[in-house]
């Protein structure tokens, strides 16, 4: 574990999932009701954890520089977090524990995945930046 892994982590990563989470929840709530306000916040927690896990395979590229192909288990996680994602919204057992469902706000909890994606790039291109200079 490097300074630098830590701080990306911690510094950027974290918050900037933590924030879109919170606004995603306190937008919806205020447009839609607590089920929704709920599902949503807990899809954008998965959507930004996607990016997250594809963000930190590298120190130094962005994820869309980086091939699936050199790690086909992390396609496989991906596809398992998306598909338990759906059967937590659309399984009758699931919904009897998980009152919640997104609603048509999906889309606000799926832009974690891209802002979560630029700040982890606009990080690293400054590193970079920085250590070239």
């Amino acid at each position: 574990m490097t300074r630098e892994v830590l701080l990306r982590a911690l510094g950027v990563l974290g918050p900037l999932e933590a924030l879109w989470t919170m606004a995603t929840f306190l937008l919806v709530l205020f447009l839609g009701n607590h089920a929704a306000a709920s599902g949503s916040a807990f899809a954008a927690v998965v959507f930004g954890q996607a990016a997250n896990a594809l963000a930190s395979r590298s120190d130094v590229h962005p994820l869309w520089r980086l091939s699936l192909k050199t790690n086909p288990f992390m396609a496989w996680a991906l596809l398992a977090s998306l598909a338990l994602l759906f059967l937590t919204y659309t399984s009758p057992l699931a919904q009897a524990f998980h009152h919640a469902y997104p609603g048509p706000w999906l889309g606000l909890s799926v832009l974690a995945f891209p802002l979560v994606a630029l700040g982890d790039a606009l990080l690293k291109a400054a590193w970079r930046k920085q250590k070239g200079a």
